[in-house]
């Protein structure tokens, strides 16, 4: 039997830790010709990550003490959020990002378990549910999601993402 992950809401004293992960997962795209995440390897941090954390947006997993990745689930919408889905004037959703693992713990149920753990978040905020968008072409991530429980709303064709103009498929899980 596989072992359970643990989740742990980042603080301020984690952003090292966070921001590692976060780089190795930039590092790994890379490698795999992906320009996905690129803005990291820049030093740049398009999600305000120390704000992040600040707002308890950030958490991180471990499985018998080793961390096994990280997900930023935003309490209201970022200017990338508003762009991809609209205003949701009334945040009753939170929207998820940056779901990584530690690349020795790929092919194993530890992304999966962040993100069931992330749905649980999701009920105790008391909100409709989740939000994401995946790059369409990300056929891995897209089955990963809808075999979890997410619907597919919609592609958006082309949107800029300043690096390259790719599809974007939107997703939501309901929690109510």
């Amino acid at each position: 039997m596989e072992s359970q992950i643990v989740i742990h809401q980042a603080t301020k004293n984690d952003l090292a830790l966070i921001q590692r992960i976060l780089k190795q997962t930039a590092e790994w795209l890379h490698s795999i010709g992906s320009t996905q995440w690129s803005e990291i390897l820049e030093g740049k941090d398009n999600h305000n990550t120390p704000l992040a954390i600040e707002h308890g947006d950030v958490y991180y997993a471990t499985m018998d003490d080793q961390v096994t990745g990280m997900f930023i689930l935003w309490n209201k919408q970022s200017k990338w959020d508003e762009e991809m889905w609209g205003y949701d004037c009334n945040q009753d959703w939170v929207y998820l990002h940056r779901v990584n693992i530690i690349r020795k713990y790929a092919g194993t149920s530890v992304v999966q378990q962040m993100i069931e753990e992330a749905k649980k978040i999701a009920v105790k905020k008391q909100v409709k549910g989740i939000r994401l968008d995946c790059m369409a072409d990300k056929s891995y991530l897209n089955s990963l999601y809808q075999d979890i429980g997410f619907s597919f709303v919609e592609r958006i064709k082309n949107y800029d993402t300043g690096v390259e103009k790719v599809d974007f498929n939107l997703y939501h899980y309901s929690v109510r």
